[in-house]
């Protein structure tokens, strides 16, 4: 009886094993849905072409305000970082030392007259008596002299007179233009004078110039381009200078380009060339880091992306692509300018071609992936 238990038992243990194993094999296996990404096409816009140049905002004015005479520094009439107008009064310098030179002036003038009247006076009376041949010849050349000197007399202490004033002129110190001041850089009742340095700097904020160095290079296929353009009958390249700033925004104002250098510099190739920018909010100040944008008014297609779909690597600039059946590829291009929120595609793309724009950490080069359109 034993062995035959024993049998039934296996069979069942047997059986029960079998029916698993079915049971498993016929339960179906779980697949990972591809991760979805958000997708936009490669698209043409009308952009103005360019080329772009790295400079520094600098004033259009700026003046150093010196003490033109010497004297302690009697008062001081502007708040710092204040707008100052043309023709204010910023500074005084004590002024007694110069009334009393333009009072001892005025008297010279006066005395000098004075010798003038007495020898003219003298030369007239020399002159009647020489007509009767009362005067000696020789007595009638002095006289004559005499009235020279004194008339050379007064001319020399006007002169003076009008030296002394301007000292005291110059007691004053006005601002030439309307612009913004600095921090004062001396206190009143100090000593100043010509030697003393610069008291407080003046800059005019209502233009800002740019300075940028093209190639020698550039400057000739502009040229070239506007001679040709010129047969052609055509009209002339209208250059929009655009200010990108250092946060990346495009400032409002467009600027129009004011100078040209004469020569090229031999030690970089370039000849410098300045921009000026209308400054109604005064944003810009002198030394701000700046991005110039040369674009011309007339546009051209041009292949873009958006920036956020752009990688960086060892390789250069990519992309990831949304091809057949879904699958990603990584793809090399080439990028030209910024325009907006998008980059300008040189090569490596062509119009409609799909790619990743957030996501981009989910996909992988050849694995399948769910896309989804911006």
């Amino acid at each position: 009886m034993k062995p035959l238990i024993y049998l039934l038992l296996m069979s069942s243990v047997a059986l029960a094993i079998t029916g698993c194993n079915q049971n498993d094999a016929a339960a179906p296996a779980v697949k990972t849905p591809p991760p979805s990404v958000i997708v936009a096409d490669v698209i043409s816009q009308q952009i103005a072409g360019g080329t772009v140049f790295i400079g520094r905002t600098h004033a259009t004015e700026k003046v150093d305000l010196i003490a033109r005479v010497q004297g302690f520094l009697k008062a001081k009439h502007f708040a710092e970082g204040s707008s100052v107008k043309k023709g204010d009064v910023l500074y005084e310098v004590e002024t007694e030392r110069y009334d009393a030179l333009v009072a001892q002036s005025k008297a010279k003038v006066a005395a000098d007259r004075a010798k003038q009247t007495e020898a003219s006076l003298q030369l007239k009376r020399l002159r009647a008596l020489s007509k009767k041949r009362l005067a000696s010849r020789q007595d009638l050349d002095a006289a004559v002299a005499s009235e020279q000197a004194a008339k050379a007399g007064v001319q020399e202490s006007k002169a003076k007179l009008q030296d002394t004033e301007l000292n005291l002129s110059y007691t004053k110190i006005i601002a030439p233009f309307s612009g913004q001041i600095g921090a004062a850089a001396v206190d009143v009742g100090n000593l100043v004078g010509p030697e003393s340095g610069v008291l407080a700097t003046i800059i005019d904020l209502s233009e800002m110039d740019v300075t940028i160095n093209i190639s020698d290079t550039q400057y000739l296929a502009f040229t070239k381009l506007t001679a040709q353009r010129a047969e052609e009958g055509k009209a002339e390249l209208n250059i929009v200078p655009k200010l990108i700033l250092a946060d990346g925004s495009e400032y409002a104002q467009k600027g129009v380009v004011r100078f040209i250098g004469n020569e090229v510099e031999a030690a970089t190739g370039t000849i410098p060339l300045t921009i000026r920018f209308p400054n109604p909010t005064q944003l810009l100040r002198p030394g701000l880091f700046v991005t110039v944008n040369m674009s011309s008014a007339e546009t051209e297609a041009l292949l873009t992306v958006p920036q956020s779909s752009v990688q960086t690597g060892q390789g250069g600039y990519s992309v990831l692509v949304v091809g057949a059946e879904n699958k990603v590829e990584q793809r090399v291009i080439q990028l030209g300018e910024r325009t907006g929120n998008d980059w300008i595609v040189v090569a490596g793309l062509k119009m409609g071609e799909r790619i990743i724009v957030e996501g981009l950490q989910k996909a992988k080069p050849g694995r399948t992936v769910n896309p989804v359109s911006l």
